[in-house]
């Protein structure tokens, strides 16, 4: 299969060597208005930090209806579930990285599946999280309203 791994991300571009630059696009750091362009031709998503904090872009490339590999970074087991929306392994684990990305080649349906899986599963957190905030909200107007309502009736 032809492949091709467009690195998006960090200040400067990788200094591909010329004899692979077919195949190794590096891009740099992209305006987010932009990286929709990126999700969009991309088969699927790989993340292989060591020491990061749980990032965005995950959540963009799962919306974004891509299966994700990446390694287990911190927060990521609330997110993705191992081989229902994507491929999960131990940091720092290169092998663990080749057999996820592997995985996704050779078994295309399922990696459309965990895309899919990773799509509804951002739906239904934001949409918890939208009641869970406006329900914040409501309660904290109720509280301040019991509060005005006890102010007022005091000032006999």
């Amino acid at each position: 299969k032809d492949l091709k791994l467009i690195h998006v991300g960090e200040k400067f571009k990788w200094n591909v060597p010329e004899w692979c630059k077919e195949r190794i696009i590096s891009v740099g750091r992209v305006p987010w208005d932009k990286m929709r362009d990126y999700y969009a031709t991309a088969d699927i998503f790989v993340f292989c930090s060591l020491s990061e904090g749980f990032p965005n872009v995950i959540l963009e490339a799962m919306a974004s209806g891509l299966p994700i590999v990446t390694s287990d970074i911190e927060g990521i087991h609330e997110y993705i579930t191992h081989l229902k929306e994507g491929y999960i392994y131990r940091r720092g684990d290169i092998e663990g990285l080749r057999e996820g990305i592997e995985f996704m080649l050779k078994n295309p349906e399922r990696a459309r599946k965990m895309g899919k899986n990773g799509r509804k599963k951002i739906k239904r957190i934001n949409c918890e999280r939208y009641f869970e905030k406006l329900l914040e909200f409501l309660e904290g107007i109720s509280r301040e309203k019991a509060r005005s309502v006890d102010l007022l009736s005091s000032k006999e």
